[in-house]
């Protein structure tokens, strides 16, 4: 019997054998390793399908996991200069409503421990001095870390050649962490004046938390948004129309939302105040922007692919096709020198 199921799995091996070798030498000679490579699955699966599966594949390779995980490490390094550079900002308003408003919209940004972490930036803030904390431009500069990370992995997301320098990637981060504080600045402005007006005008019919959550979350998705356009627009060293950022930014800054509600929702129930003690904070920080990257880089990639517009696929295949032709025309021009060179 035994020898009898050895015959057998040798035959179907002899029959199977020869056309999965075809297969593979096909794929292989033509230069298509989407066997394992899972991002070139929409080489053989056209249409949507194949540029979500492809953008699907991609996100979970080494490269683009190595970019997502250096930008979770940076949003974990840059979150906590950009909050005090955003409280420095805000310190030329003098008024503790608004303080008071800031620091309750910083209890709703956080997902876990919010009053321990607000708790501890003011007592911090009041032992050092608001305008003696080193300095904005330090600050500014420790901040741009943040989109220094993503514009690595926005460029790979997009396919972009040639990245830009160091100092062109610190100085456009730089300009976005000073659009950040603005913009932060005049969400804060508008949920205390939201605030203010609700609680003038219905005194007794609603109650300031619902009008001061809705707002919040309002905010957010339009400060998201915005944000978004910029670093799609801005950090990748390409040129792209904004009619081609905005359904990708749009479907980031959804998900981002949607997402942060859904992570809220379920960080305490993963119980990583037990497995990780009193650095589950930092843990939980860490698990939550790496979500948001993951989201981020995974929508440029769509864009990318041409899974919003599929125009938008087929001039990136034409690029592709051109920087294909010239890499080849000058590999033939230097093996051509090289020939004359051993001749003479």
């Amino acid at each position: 019997m035994k020898q009898w199921l050895v015959d057998r799995y040798q035959g179907f091996g002899r029959i199977l054998r020869p056309g999965l070798r075809r297969v593979l030498v096909r794929r292989y000679r033509q230069q298509v390793p989407w066997l394992t490579s899972p991002d070139r699955i929409d080489e053989v699966l056209p249409g949507r399908p194949g540029a979500f599966l492809s953008a699907l594949g991609w996100l979970f390779c080494r490269e683009s996991t190595l970019l997502v995980f250096s930008f979770t490490f940076a949003f974990l390094l840059s979150i906590f200069p950009l909050i005090v550079l955003l409280i420095s900002l805000s310190s030329v308003i003098p008024s503790e409503a608004f303080q008071d408003t800031l620091f309750e919209a910083l209890r709703h940004f956080f997902p876990v421990s919010q009053d321990w972490i607000v708790r501890n930036l003011q007592i911090y803030l009041q032992e050092i001095g608001i305008h003696q904390v080193i300095s904005l431009v330090l600050l500014a500069w420790a901040g741009s870390g943040l989109f220094f990370a993503l514009e690595a992995a926005l460029e790979s997301a997009y396919r972009v050649r040639l990245p830009r320098n160091f100092v062109g990637s610190q100085i456009r981060g730089t300009a976005l962490v000073l659009a950040l504080g603005v913009l932060a600045m005049l969400a804060a402005t508008v949920l205390h004046g939201s605030v203010w007006l609700a609680e003038q005008v219905f005194a007794n019919e609603i109650s300031s938390d619902r009008v001061f959550t809705l707002t919040y979350y309002g905010i957010t998705y339009v400060v998201t948004l915005c944000l978004l356009i910029c670093a799609f627009h801005w950090l990748p060293n390409r040129e792209a129309p904004l009619r081609h950022i905005l359904p990708e930014a749009l479907f980031a800054a959804t998900l981002i939302v949607v997402a942060d509600l859904v992570f809220r929702w379920l960080a305490p129930q993963m119980g990583l105040e037990e497995v990780y003690g009193p650095f589950f904070v930092s843990v939980t920080i860490l698990l939550w922007g790496y979500t948001f990257g993951c989201i981020i880089v995974g929508s440029a990639r769509l864009g990318a692919n041409g899974f919003f517009m599929p125009s938008q696929r087929c001039e990136a295949a034409e690029r592709e096709a051109r920087f294909e032709q010239a890499e080849r025309a000058a590999l033939e021009t230097r093996q051509s020198l090289a020939r004359q060179d051993m001749h003479s």
